[in-house]
C-alpha cells in the first residue's frame, strides 16, 4: 500500500509545500514509514535534518574520520578537535570548516560540542551549532541537499 501526502507551512498567509512524503507499509503488521521525496525538508543551520545530512556527508566523505582534511565534490573539509578532561568531568569539541572555491564559493563552520560526567562519563549535554561563515546562505544549503540527494539514491 502506497499514500502519498505533503506537509505545508503558511508563509505570509500564502500555503507552500515543504515537502511530499510517501506513506509505505512494509508487511501485515508493520506501521507506515515515511520516506521523503521530491524537495528536502532541510530549511536552516538549526534543523535537525541539517545534522543529519551532515553527518551522512561527513561519513560518506570520510568514512571513520580518518583525515583531518579532505576534499569533497569541490568542497575542502578540516576538522579540529579540542578536548579537555578531569577527574569529575570531559568536555570535546569538534569543529569542521568547509570551504568552496568554485563560484559559487562559501564558508561554514559547523561545531559539536559533548559534555560527560562521573567516573563513568555518562553524558550529560550535546550542543551543535552551524554558521555561514561567507557567501550565501542558501548557496550551501542548496549543495548540502544536493549532496543529501546523492546519498539517498545510493
Amino acid at each position: 500500500m502506497l499514500n502519498e501526502f505533503s506537509i505545508c507551512t503558511m508563509n505570509r498567509g500564502k500555503l507552500g509545500l515543504l515537502s511530499r512524503f510517501e506513506a509505505r507499509s512494509v508487511g501485515k503488521s508493520a506501521a507506515p514509514s515515511l520516506l521523503l521525496t521530491g524537495v528536502s525538508i532541510m530549511k536552516s543551520f538549526a534543523d535537525l535534518s541539517f545534522f543529519r545530512a551532515f553527518d551522512l556527508l561527513l561519513d560518506r566523505a570520510n568514512p571513520g574520520l580518518k583525515r583531518s582534511r579532505w576534499t569533497y565534490d569541490g568542497v575542502e573539509f578540516e576538522r579540529e578537535r579540542i578536548s579537555a578532561s578531569g577527574p569529575k568531568y570531559g568536555l570535546a569539541v569538534e569543529i569542521y570548516t568547509l570551504n568552496r572555491v568554485p563560484r559559487p564559493s562559501w564558508s561554514l563552520l559547523v561545531a559539536k560540542e559533548y559534555w560527560w560526567a562521573g567516573e563513568d562519563a555518562k553524558a550529560m549535554r550535546s550542543f551543535r551549532w552551524a554558521r555561514p561563515t561567507g557567501g550565501k546562505r542558501i548557496e550551501i544549503l542548496k549543495w548540502l541537499r544536493a549532496q543529501e540527494e546523492k546519498i539517498r539514491r545510493l
